[in-house]
Formats: C-alpha cells, structure tokens, sequence
C-alpha cells in the first residue's frame, strides 16, 4: 500500500504549473516493455516467413538478413519465454525496465522540472519548505547532499514533494534507503519503510523520526 503526505502550500514550488503525484508502478508502462520481446520475435519469424515462402528472389540473396534474424531472435526469444512464463504465473507482465533507452514518463517529467524550476541553495531550501518545521537545518542538508550522491545528480532544484523513485530508474529507493540508514547511523523500523511514499518529505520525516529514537534509546 502507498501512503502519501498531505502537502502543504510551503512545500509546492510556485515554478510547477501542475502538481503531479504518480503512482509507484505504471502498468501500462511495465506492460508495453514486457511486450516488446514479442513485438520483435513476431517481426523477426514474419519477415523470415515472408522471404522464404514469398520471395520470388533466390534465397542465397538473403543470407545476411537471415543471419541478422537469427542473431536477434537467438537472444530474443529466451526473453519471450521467461516473460510468459512469469506472467502465466505471477498473472501480470514481469517489471522489465529500458531505462536509458526509454525513460518512462514520470522519470522524464521529474527530470524535467529538475531544470524548469530555480535552484535553491541549502539555506534557500531549508527557509522556503522547513522553515516552521521542528526539524534540525543540519539533517535537511545533510539528507539532500546525501541524496545527490546517491543518485549522482544535482537535487539544487528538488522539492519536498518530488517522488524519489523516478530520479533514476536505475537505482532503487530500497538501496538507497539502505545507504542512508548506514550513514546516518540509524535502523529504520518496518512500519516506517511501509509509510514512506517516495517522496523527499517522507523520507526526511522518517529519518529525523528514526534519529529522535536513536538518540533517547542512546541516553537510557
């Protein structure tokens, strides 16, 4: 289940013209990649079939094709039948991602207004989104450093509304999840990794909550 934070007006960016909240997993998405194994055996078997039955050409005209094919669908076709074993079984299409290639549409959109929106320095982020928070300045900019190291990217222009899970479709939020709670040095309880929503807030939120513990379970 995905639990998402009830924004407030400090935490939308005045540049966003549209404040958008994508789901987790886009199924249309994840069922067109899945697809896409199928889409080239299909291709691939067609043309051959055409060629060989069809052609009025000699066959020895094609062997280069025919050899391209073959290359294409000796390592397409072990694709197809995990894919459709893994669906048969599961009843939905396996999570294939294309990421460099085709980014999906919330990573292209997050990208996007990365560099549409105004950059903002530590102490810029910190005034216009926490400002009347109880949480320590430090941790915001500790967090949001931490997190253009995990990702490699400039995060000058995040908001605390932007969904984490679409800054690289390579790298997932569980790892990175995993990273922070070793840097921070912190053990982050079950039920708050189920509440987070992928955004920067509730991550924030549940590490300053997890660090609150840590440091009265430290005094005791």
């Amino acid at each position: 289940m995905i639990h998402r934070i009830e924004t407030t007006p400090a935490m939308q960016d005045p540049s966003d013209s549209q404040a958008d909240s994508p789901s987790l997993h886009n199924d249309r998405y994840q069922t067109v990649v899945a697809l896409i194994s199928f889409i080239i055996a299909g291709l691939g078997l067609s043309l051959v079939a055409v060629l060989w039955f069809w052609s009025p050409i000699s066959k020895e005209h094609y062997s280069i094709i025919f050899s391209i094919i073959t290359a294409v669908l000796f390592f397409d076709l072990p694709v197809c039948i995990v894919v459709a074993i893994e669906w048969l079984q599961t009843g939905i299409p396996p999570e294939l991602t294309l990421p460099r290639l085709f980014p999906c549409r919330e990573e292209r959109e997050f990208l996007r207004n990365l560099r549409q929106r105004p950059p903002r320095n530590d102490d810029e982020f910190y005034d216009t989104f926490y400002a009347d928070s109880h949480i320590p300045k430090a941790l915001v900019i500790r967090l949001r450093s931490s997190l253009e190291a995990a990702y490699g990217r400039d995060l000058s222009a995040l908001i605390p509304t932007d969904n984490l899970f679409y800054a690289d479709s390579e790298i997932d939020l569980s790892d990175v999840l995993f990273r922070l709670s070793h840097e921070f040095d912190i053990v982050i309880p079950g039920h708050r990794q189920k509440a987070l929503d992928g955004t920067f807030d509730s991550l924030l939120r549940c590490i300053a909550e997890s660090s609150s513990e840590a440091n009265k379970s430290g005094k005791q």
